[in-house]
């Protein structure tokens, strides 16, 4: 008889694992990045040293990430987070590409075809870097909430 439970035990295994998998598969593939959020934390923890700089940068708004825009709205916020630490690069230790390298990965993860309702990336209003981190900030909150399962 142990020997009958043992093997519906690894049958039922069996049928049960793949499930796991492609539920660990698809979580992978869902846009979300806690790194990122902690990488744009830190940006923020350094924007009152570096004030003097006078950082200008186009940031795009919670709206266009909600309204069908998410690819070009993290794809600007990445191309302007390069800018940012480029301007910051003697007085930050994070290292350029990893935030970049993540914004650019996330915007990848979104299926969608963006019509002319999203804007290129030099339409938006320019804010300064405190703003522009704050908005990054809330938009990967947002993002995390809606597509990763820890994030609940």
């Amino acid at each position: 008889m142990l020997r009958g439970s043992l093997a519906a035990v690894s049958v039922f295994l069996c049928l049960l694992y793949p499930s796991i998998l492609a539920s660990q598969w698809s979580n992978q593939l869902k846009p979300c990045s806690a790194n990122g959020l902690g990488q744009v934390r830190f940006l923020l923890s350094k924007v009152q040293d570096l004030e003097w700089l006078d950082c200008r940068l186009y940031t795009p708004t919670m709206e266009d990430y909600q309204q069908n825009c998410p690819s070009s709205t993290l794809s600007c916020f990445a191309a302007e987070t390069n800018v940012l630490i480029a301007e910051w690069t003697t007085a930050t230790l994070l290292k350029k590409r990893t935030l970049v390298s993540i914004l650019g990965h996330l915007a990848s993860r979104f299926n969608q075809t963006e019509g002319s309702e999203c804007h290129q990336c030099e339409f938006h209003k320019e804010e300064e870097a405190k703003m522009f981190l704050n908005t990054l900030s809330s938009v990967l909150e947002r993002m995390n909430f809606e597509h990763c399962k820890s994030s609940r």
